[in-house]
């Protein structure tokens, strides 16, 4: 897949990336139905720090919907973070297929070197997943993205560091689509540690996911994703898989081990599960309540103004950046009042800026829209 960015972000649904379960999401897709092999986490593990520390791993239910381009993935649960003597720092993967080819084992020649230690991972028959997302706390949130081409390689980057109970952005990375992710750590509730039949059911926080359908091929038909906690991290770690798979393996089975040895053909079930990508499945957002332009002539030869149209007071972020992601000029990091907002990037603040085609990058809380413009000086 040859990566572009988007011109124009959908506005997002309105939904808090914060790590709590809203109401837009639903009842759940898929629920846990076995105890985790890792720690159970206690309640008040981690004292001040409990927002980005657990005991232990687990996924309790999946809650997931699309609205106005953006996949919106709620995974209720924990990812074991302990920053304690013994660190220990757990992994989600989310792997997604939403188009043809793909990998249905997992090769060891893929842009990233965190999804290369899963190679030998075999999926179920017919699951070929594209696109690897993964997610690590160890006080920020670590995010990293990869592309899974039938013969290895791809794309791949470091999405970016992020803040523990939201509000989701990322900074620090490569991320031209604008996922956000973040995390709030303090389920005590969900399954409890061991290897028999339980029930996930009543989480209603964990590990919160915008991912735009940009980034995942822009698919219009189901998608598959399949979510596995694990790969152990820190000191002696490894990359042994929990049994905390969604969908979930069966009870009676513990810890899934080495990667390299794991067949979910070979394990009843579908570790999979579906989310319908050709219609938005929640309330969508007026789109006149937010509004953001390029005002004057485009391309742009003196100095460049945009105008903002904010239906309450909030914060407001407005930056440039190239066609690669990279940030060339912040415009507005603050509070601006309901109503209309006018910004100017004079051209007597673009020393070092070529010539060429950027992006105008407007995000309002958990919302981002981007437009191009092309500068003749």
């Amino acid at each position: 897949m040859a990566f572009a960015i988007l011109l124009a972000a959908p506005a997002l649904a309105g939904v808090p990336i914060d790590g709590h379960l809203d109401s837009a999401y639903g009842p759940a897709l898929v629920t846990q139905t076995t105890q985790t092999s890792s720690n159970d986490n206690p309640c008040g593990f981690g004292g001040a720090n409990a927002l980005f520390e657990s005991a232990g791993s687990e996924l309790d239910a999946v809650h997931g919907f699309v609205s106005d381009g953006v996949l919106y993935l709620f995974l209720a649960g924990n990812v074991m973070s302990y920053l304690g003597e013994f660190q220990h720092q757990d992994q989600l993967h989310v792997f997604i297929d939403s188009r043809p080819g793909g990998q249905n084992a997992l090769r060891g020649d893929n842009a990233d070197n965190n999804l290369n230690t899963l190679a030998g991972l075999t999926f179920d028959a017919g699951f070929t997943p594209d696109y690897w997302f993964n997610c690590t706390v160890a006080g920020p949130v670590s995010s990293y993205f990869a592309e899974l081409l039938d013969g290895g390689g791809g794309m791949g980057y470091f999405l970016g560091h992020g803040t523990a109970g939201g509000p989701g952005d990322l900074s620090g990375g490569t991320n031209p689509y604008g996922v956000m992710v973040t995390i709030d750590d303090r389920n005590c509730g969900g399954v409890t540690s061991g290897c028999q039949a339980a029930s996930g059911a009543g989480v209603t926080s964990g590990i919160e996911w915008a991912i735009p359908l940009a980034a995942i091929g822009s698919p219009n038909v189901a998608i598959r994703v399949c979510a596995i906690a694990g790969g152990l991290m820190g000191i002696g770690g490894n990359s042994d898989l929990s049994n905390q798979v969604q969908g979930p393996v069966p009870p009676g089975t513990c810890a899934l081990g080495n990667p390299a040895t794991v067949n979910f053909e070979a394990i009843p079930g579908a570790q999979w599960f579906t989310i319908d990508t050709s219609t938005a499945s929640a309330p969508r957002v007026d789109p006149t309540q937010l509004a953001f332009a390029l005002a004057g002539p485009n391309p742009v030869e003196g100095d460049a103004r945009f105008v903002i149209e904010l239906p309450a007071a909030t914060r407001v972020r407005l930056w440039i950046e190239d066609l690669s992601g990279r940030r060339m000029a912040m415009l507005l990091d603050e509070v601006r009042p309901a109503g209309q907002s006018h910004v100017t990037w004079p051209v007597s603040a673009r020393d070092g800026v070529a010539p060429g085609a950027y992006f105008a990058s407007l995000r309002v809380g958990s919302r981002m829209i981007a437009r191009k413009l092309v500068l003749l000086r």
